[in-house]
């Protein structure tokens, strides 16, 4: 992107993603063909307003909703990227099974053969370093 330039007082970076990203849904839509009352339409037939707001606006879709899923799972992962490099692998193991796939800190603590009081200062620990993480890239691009 290398005429972009960011301007925060225009807005955020994520609205804009994702404005961008729509629009590029939409011209995909645009592309395909489509059918309507039986009829195949070619894809360089012009897709009516109508048409792409029908698929777009779907009641089992939401975009909206779906973007911000996906962008909280994308700062989550660079976060807990960061995070995994900032602290010994160890730890980082111990937090990853008992946090995000939720293995009870028991069973954490008997599978990597430490103490169960390792396992809650991984916990601990990553959080902290996590949150901190998370704050920073949210205000980076919010």
């Amino acid at each position: 992107m290398p005429q972009f330039a960011y301007d925060p007082e225009i807005g955020s970076f994520k609205s804009w993603l994702m404005r961008l990203t729509e629009w590029r849904i939409t011209d995909q839509f645009r592309k395909k063909q489509y059918e309507k009352g039986g009829r195949r339409f070619a894809r360089e037939e012009a897709m009516s307003q109508d048409e792409l707001e029908r698929h777009l606006q779907a009641p089992d879709f939401n975009f909206e909703e779906t973007w911000n899923r996906e962008w909280e799972r994308h700062v989550l992962d660079a976060a807990l990227q960061k995070a995994k490099n900032q602290v010994d692998a160890r730890q980082f193991q111990m937090f990853y099974l008992h946090i995000i796939k939720n293995v009870p800190a028991e069973d954490v603590a008997r599978r990597l053969n430490v103490k169960l009081q390792a396992v809650y200062f991984s916990k601990y620990k990553v959080s902290g370093i996590l949150q901190k993480e998370i704050r920073i890239l949210q205000e980076k691009f919010l």
